[in-house]
């Protein structure tokens, strides 16, 4: 499913943003 994948997608980048330890974890 790709909304599966572009929800994940989103949630790495707004780790990412927010704070890169999250988004490296």
């Amino acid at each position: 499913m790709e909304q599966s994948r572009a929800a994940a997608r989103l949630q790495i980048v707004l780790g990412h943003l927010g704070r890169p330890s999250a988004g490296a974890v």
